[in-house]
């Protein structure tokens, strides 16, 4: 896995949204299991990557509290794709960044393998075709970076 080195994490000063994640027809997620918390704006540590790395990008951060999933799903990055009119989702990436060693109950899987045991900074690379879900059944918060855009 490729990493980031980025400062310790402190969950300080953001303004974190109300976020529910995908449900399905089966009702076994719902707004009750899946809600999550994003703040859509830069994280100022990352900005040199992201500037480094990507013609045009947006960035957001997740909080996903004890108990919470994210079933498996595939991206459509809807928010970077809303603002920027006609950029067709082939062209699309996402750098997911781990921002907390990795804890016992904290997951993420992607494309049917789980990944566990992450260190700080460490990045997962996504397109709109890789399936991938997250759950947190720890104790403690999970914090993920996400760089949406067009890679230079």
């Amino acid at each position: 896995m490729d990493n980031l080195t980025l400062p310790p994490f402190k969950d300080k000063g953001f303004s974190w949204s109300v976020e529910i994640g995908r449900q399905n027809g089966e009702g076994l997620y719902n707004s009750s299991n899946t809600k999550h918390f994003q703040h859509w704006d830069h994280y100022e540590p990352a900005l040199p990557y992201a500037k480094k790395n990507f013609k045009v990008f947006a960035m957001s951060m997740v909080k996903q509290l004890p108990g919470q999933v994210i079933p498996n799903h595939h991206d459509g990055y809807h928010h970077f794709r809303d603002h920027n009119p006609g950029t067709h989702i082939d062209d699309v990436v996402r750098h997911m960044f781990f921002l907390e060693d990795w804890k016992p109950g904290h997951y993420f899987e992607l494309e049917f393998k789980p990944i566990i045991q992450w260190k700080a900074g460490d990045m997962i690379v996504l397109n709109h075709q890789r399936v991938h879900c997250s759950a947190n059944v720890g104790k403690d918060p999970k914090y993920t970076l996400q760089i949406t855009g067009i890679l230079k």
